[in-house]
C-alpha cells in the first residue's frame, strides 16, 4: 500500500515566530492566516533585553506581541516580503520574524492539520463524489 507522501504532494513545514510591538499582533496574525496557516498562537510578552539590544534589533518598546504558527515552506517567501513591507512602514511597526524548519510530525492527520490541507482534500473528495452521482 502506498504511503501518504507517495500519493500526495507534501510541502515542508516551517515553524514561524514573529515578535512585534504590543497592539500590532492582530494585523500580523491576519497576514499569517492569509498565507495559509491553520492557526496562529498569539501571546503578550514583556521584553527583558538591555536597551542597547532593542537598538540593535530596532524593536523599540518593552511590551510585545509574540505570534507562533506553522506555515508551508512555499508560503514563506511571499509572507516574508509582506512582513518586511509592514515592518518598514514606521518605527512603531517594526518587528522580528524567524523560521525553523520542522523535520517531522507525528502522523498524517497532524501534517494535514498543520499544513492546512484537510479542507482542501475534503473539498476534492466532495467534488469527486458529486461527479460520480451525476
Amino acid at each position: 500500500m502506498a504511503t501518504y507522501d507517495q500519493t500526495h504532494r507534501v510541502c515542508p513545514l516551517l515553524f514561524l515566530t514573529v515578535i512585534v510591538g504590543k497592539g500590532q499582533g492582530a494585523a500580523i496574525a491576519e497576514m499569517i492566516k492569509k498565507a495559509g496557516a491553520y492557526s496562529v498562537y498569539f501571546v503578550s510578552g514583556q521584553g527583558t533585553a538591555p536597551n542597547d539590544m532593542y537598538a540593535i534589533l530596532g524593536t523599540g518598546t518593552l511590551k510585545k506581541d509574540v505570534l507562533c504558527s506553522v506555515i508551508r515552506e512555499n508560503a514563506w517567501f511571499d509572507l516574508k516580503i509582506a512582513l518586511q513591507e509592514r515592518f518598514a512602514i514606521s518605527p512603531l511597526s517594526k518587528g522580528l520574524a524567524f523560521i525553523t524548519r520542522l523535520d517531522s510530525v507525528a502522523g498524517v492527520s497532524t501534517y494535514k492539520m498543520l499544513s492546512n490541507t484537510m479542507d482542501e482534500e475534503g473539498r476534492k473528495k466532495q467534488k469527486k463524489r458529486r461527479k460520480t452521482h451525476e
